[in-house]
């Protein structure tokens, strides 16, 4: 619990230390991607730090084209 604690701390004081700056000169686009990447990397920390087993992007790719590989496999 106290590691969940402690990333959003961190993102809280990265967050403050950026945005108003950004605010004040009015970067919506720039805003919007800091808080995405904000939200993604702290995410992708808390998991790092659970140790929980994140699938691998290969895995969806392979799930999508196997039906695909397989029909055109059926044709030749």
């Amino acid at each position: 619990m106290s590691t969940y604690i402690a990333v959003s701390v961190i993102a809280v004081i990265i967050g403050t230390i950026y945005l108003p700056e950004q605010i004040r000169l009015r970067r919506m686009k720039e805003i919007t991607v800091f808080l995405l990447y904000l939200l993604s990397g702290s995410a992708m920390s808390i998991i790092a730090i659970d140790l929980e087993s994140v699938p691998s992007p290969l895995e969806f790719i392979v799930w999508i084209y196997k039906p695909v590989n397989q029909m055109l496999g059926g044709l030749f």
